[in-house]
């Protein structure tokens, strides 16, 4: 998929929030994908509180889309009307996230920690985190 600056332009624009929420969704991502595995001076478990931030700007971006409503992104590829009838915010993310990855392919950390994050809840049916504090 090629960048298209007017796609670009159109998500800022007319969706703010989110595009904001969708840019600190990619940033925790990146830091979740750093931080797995890591241990601290004294044990403590750096991936956790990472993990749970990334979390927390899933919920958020969730939030993010029913504040923004549709956007003009997914209108080409038919996710918006899928996103409506079945509300499954994760497939409608991972539609958002192919077009942003296009965007600004300069973090491929943060890409590859969201495709296992985004198989892993879709095996287990995960439409919404349901609160901040969602496991």
């Amino acid at each position: 998929m090629s960048h298209d600056p007017y796609i670009e332009k159109m998500m800022y624009s007319s969706r703010p929030n989110t595009y904001k929420a969708l840019q600190r969704l990619v940033m925790s991502a990146a830091t979740a994908n750093k931080k797995h595995g890591k241990k601290g001076f004294l044990g403590n478990d750096k991936f956790a509180p990472a993990f749970d931030l990334f979390k927390r700007r899933v919920f958020e971006l969730c939030e993010a889309l029913d504040r923004d409503g549709s956007m003009i992104l997914v209108h080409m590829d038919n996710s918006w009307s899928r996103f409506r009838e079945h509300r499954n915010y994760l497939v409608y993310i991972d539609a958002m996230m192919n077009h942003f990855k296009s965007m600004f392919p300069n973090w491929p950390d943060a890409y590859e920690f969201w495709d296992t994050y985004f198989k892993e809840t879709q095996k287990h049916g995960i439409k919404r985190l349901e609160s901040r504090n969602a496991q």
